[in-house]
Parts: structure tokens; sequence; C-alpha cells
């Protein structure tokens, strides 16, 4: 108990001022240039102070949820009232200051959220001036975890309601931990321990199911880049600043002066200043966080896609194989197999959809179904919640191409990838390899998925070429005679939009989509447009 007790305190007292100092350090090393350096995170023990932070906020809460209960129930022993008496004359004085109260924040009925705020804002704004953000508003580690933390803790008991009041989304495999590394100690909390099984899955919850829960039915289902900046945009004007666009794409930040105060702002303004994002975002993305969701499967979904697949299953005469490479837990194919082989009722639940399901005549003819399997190399180390091919994406499309050493075919090959990595181009390798079409889900053209150029051939970030035209001679038409590498190769792209309406992303908000399901289909001759003017500038 006496060390419970001192190991609490000592949290307390260095958590705060470590992480506050870290994050100067960092700034300083780095001469404020936005610099990727996970290694110098390390070294700062940035990630160490985060998580110590984390957990004494939820230690913090706890004790302030059950003090009543504890008063009556339980008498403090000798050496607690020591260590408090010592604390309270000698170590409180020195301890890291917390937020004033009375100031900017109104304490809440959420014990949580008060932790975050009486101990993260004196980290963030310790002079209250826009200098301070500078320090860490382009750590995109520290910002991850930042909105993470701060969604958790606002929302922690609406998913507390949401789970205990449709019961479907509790057995759901999609709230299972998913990282070995992760925690997810609110969900599992909730939902108790997952069957372990990987047999036999509960199905997957429906869209009503889920807008229901987390209040989603007045959510933007398409893509508004704007929107996403408005509240951001009033919150800067407030504090004499202007948004400012990044060229070539439709990210945009703060441009503030230095010594602008910030102090009227309340902690989640200051978060979406910062480019948290965060005030327009509910329960769902709160949970989506927590669990390490980033697309949240639903029956709506899974079967529409699998009706695609089975439509292209249809039209190639021979056998389909369907490959989804770096697959994580392998719930997506899982669930696909069960739809496609009719484990798994499908549903026609919009009617622009027809086109996408084959009918019972076309199901009857083709005998034969898609051979769907997950592929991934665990080096996101990810638990695989279903069966699992341990395979690089380069060992995949070895094993599964479409032709064989002499070139003559075995198979019609589709490629399926949910969120690639950002900055990480896999698409050029499918090509290579003569898949017959691929399916890209997750951001793209200017998100955090792969990369916008070579993966999607977005012209505005072909960096190499821009670097080539000076400023003042910059001419948007340049751009449109830039042939996208996956044209160059002979594939054709077609948005799935159909599809993308009925999807649910980690960072949907309620006015804007994030993630679509693109197509990327081989030409039957590799043709190319003669009237392109054709600048190859896939190298």
């Amino acid at each position: 108990m006496l060390f419970a007790t001192i190991t609490k305190k000592l949290n307390r007292l260095i958590a705060p001022p470590l992480l506050k100092y870290g994050l100067t350090a960092r700034h300083v090393l780095t001469q404020g240039n936005i610099i990727n350096t996970p290694y110098l995170d390390y070294i700062l023990l940035l990630p160490f102070s985060q998580a110590l932070l984390s957990i004494e906020i939820q230690e913090i809460a706890k004790e302030q949820r059950f003090r009543q209960i504890e008063a009556k129930n339980k008498v403090p022993s000798a050496f607690d009232k020591f260590v408090d008496r010592v604390w309270d004359q000698y170590l409180e004085p020195l301890s890291f200051p917390t937020v004033d109260k009375g100031a900017t924040q109104n304490p809440s009925k959420n014990p949580r959220l008060d932790a975050f705020q009486e101990y993260v804002r004196p980290i963030l704004t310790p002079q209250n001036q826009w200098s301070d953000i500078e320090r860490f508003r382009f750590n995109q580690r520290f910002i991850k975890w930042l909105r993470s933390e701060y969604l958790i803790c606002k929302y922690e008991s609406d998913i507390r309601d949401a789970l205990k009041t449709y019961t479907q989304l509790k057995v759901t495999p999609l709230l299972g931990q998913t990282s070995s590394s992760s925690t997810g100690n609110l969900v599992r909390s909730f939902i108790g321990k997952a069957d372990a099984s990987r047999a036999d899955f509960a199905p997957l919850p429906n869209a009503s199911t889920l807008e229901k829960a987390f209040r989603m039915g007045g959510w933007n289902k398409r893509k508004s880049p704007n929107s996403e900046y408005n509240h951001m945009a009033d919150i800067v004007q407030r504090i004499g600043g202007r948004m400012e666009k990044i060229p070539m794409s439709t990210v945009q930040i703060a441009n503030v002066p230095l010594d602008a105060s910030v102090k009227d702002l309340t902690t989640e303004e200051l978060l979406e200043v910062s480019g948290c994002h965060v005030s327009s975002c509910n329960a769902f993305n709160a949970i989506c966080e927590e669990v390490g969701i980033y697309e949240f499967w639903t029956q709506e979904y899974v079967s529409a896609l699998a009706n695609y697949l089975m439509s292209r299953c249809i039209d190639f005469d021979g056998p389909t194989v369907v490959v989804d490479v770096g697959a994580g837990d392998g719930i997506l194919v899982h669930y696909l197999n069960r739809y496609v082989k009719g484990g798994e009722k499908g549903h026609d639940f919009h009617g622009n959809l027809k086109t996408l399901k084959p009918s019972p005549s076309q199901r009857r003819k083709h005998t034969k179904f898609p051979m769907i399997v997950a592929t991934d190399d665990g080096s996101w180390k990810i638990n695989p919640k279903a069966s699992v091919e341990k395979l690089s994406v380069s060992e995949a499309l070895e094993k599964y191409n479409p032709f064989d050493n002499h070139g003559k075919r075995r198979h019609q090959l589709i490629v399926i990838c949910s969120w690639m990595p950002m900055g990480i181009d896999w698409t050029q390798e499918m090509r290579d390899n003569q898949v017959d079409e691929y399916i890209l889900i997750g951001e793209c053209d200017d998100g955090n998925c792969g990369d916008n150029w070579f993966t999607f051939g977005n012209p505005h970030f072909n960096y190499e070429l821009l670097t080539q035209v000076e400023d003042s001679s910059f001419d948007e038409a340049l751009l449109s005679n830039v042939t996208a590498p996956y044209k160059i190769d002979g594939y054709a792209r077609k948005d799935l939009d159909e599809l993308s309406l009925l999807q649910y992303s980690r960072f949907d908000s309620n006015v804007s989509c994030s993630s679509k399901t693109v197509s990327f289909r081989k030409y039957p001759n590799h043709p190319a447009d003669a009237n392109d003017h054709i600048i190859d500038a896939k190298e």
C-alpha cells in the first residue's frame, strides 16, 4: 500500500514537467523544423511521460469516482496518512502547477476530462501564448496522442452507454484487442473478455446500429475539406491569426503571431487549432482511437464489397483469387468469405447497389467462388483475429501471381489494401506483377494512405516535378499534362462511390468523411491514349 501510494505521488510529480520540458527540448534541437524524429522522442522520454500521464489521468478519475465509497468503507492506513502529510507539507509546493480552473475551464461531470485539463493544459501552454503551441503542433506522434487521450477522456461515458444499450457492438470482433502493444482498457472494461475462438464470429453491426449508438445520423458522408477547417478558422481569427492553405494540397494551417494570447481558449479549442481535429468528433472517433480501428466494417459495406468481387469473378472466364495485403487482423477477409459463400446473409441495402450484386441466375451459372485470402508480414504487431498468412506484400504477390513461370495465366488476381501505410507505395509492385485489379480502401489523393502521387496520381504531390519548376513560371496546365504512374502502366482508375458512401472510418466527423474505396483496373491491351501528352514522371 505504501509503495503504491508513493508511486502515484511520484508519477504525478515527474510526468508533467518531463513532458513539458521534453517538448521544449525537441523544438530547440530541431530548430523548429518539421522533422520526423522518433528516436529523438525516445531519447527525450516523450512516449514514457505520455504513458505516465495517461495512467495517472485514469487513476485520478477512479479516485474521484470512488472517493465517497472509499470514505465510507475504508479507513486510510497510518502509512497513507503519513505520506499524505509529508506530501502536503514538503512536496506539494514543489509539484508542477496545474491549470487555474477558474480562468477558462469549467469543472464538468466528467472527472477524467477534468483530470486531463488539469494536468495537460499547463504542459501545452505554460506561457499562454501561441509560441507554446509552436513547440508541438507539427509533432504528429504527440498530436496523435493528444487527440486520442482527449477524445477518450471526453466521451468515456458515451462509449459506456452505447455499448450498454446496443449489445451487438459488445460482441463484434472489431472491438477486440488489435495490437499487442495497445491497451484498449476502456472498451475491454465494458465488454469483458472477448471470445478467443476464430471459427465463429458474431455478425458485423449494421450501419443503422452504428449511427444510433454513436448519434451519427446527420454526419456528412462526403469529403468536404473546407468544412473540416471552418471551426479552426473561427478560433484562429479570434486570437488575431488567419488560416493558410499549404500549396498543392487541401491542408490548412494556422498562422498566428507568436505573442498572441491563448489564455481565453478552452482546452478543446486549443487542441483544435493545434491540428487535433476534435471539435467535430464524438464517441465513435473515441472508440476507434481506443481500440486502434481505422475502418469500422459494417454489414452493408462488406456485403457490397463482396457483391462487387462476385461480379468481377463472374465477368472472368476462369478462377479468381482475391488477396488482401497488409490485412492486419484478417477480419475483412473473414467476413468477405462468409458473404461470398453464403454463410452471411447478403442484402441489397440500397437500390443503387443493384448493379454490384450478381443476379440469382448468374450465381447459379457461376459455380466457382473466388478464393479470398488475408496476408500480413506482422511488422505492425497486430494480433490476428482470423486466418492470416504471414507474407509480406512482395511474398504475397509472388505466391499468388496470376501468371506462372512460363507466362501462362493461372487465374485472375484482385488485390485489396485497406489503409496502406502513409508515405509508402505498394501499388507499383502490384502493377509490376500484372495484377488484374487492385482496390484501395482509406484516405486518398491528399490523405495519409500510401503516396498521394505514386499511389493515386495526384500531380500536386509530384514533388520531383514541382521542384523543377520555378514558382514564377508555375502553370497548373503543366500538372494536367502529367500522366499518373498507374496510367503509364496501363491501369484505369474508378472511384467506387457506392461503396464509399457505406464507409465509417476513424477520422470521419460530422462535417466530412475521410475514407473512400478506389479501384484500379488493368486495360485489356494496355492501351495508351494517343490524345494525351505524356510526361513520364514515375522515376
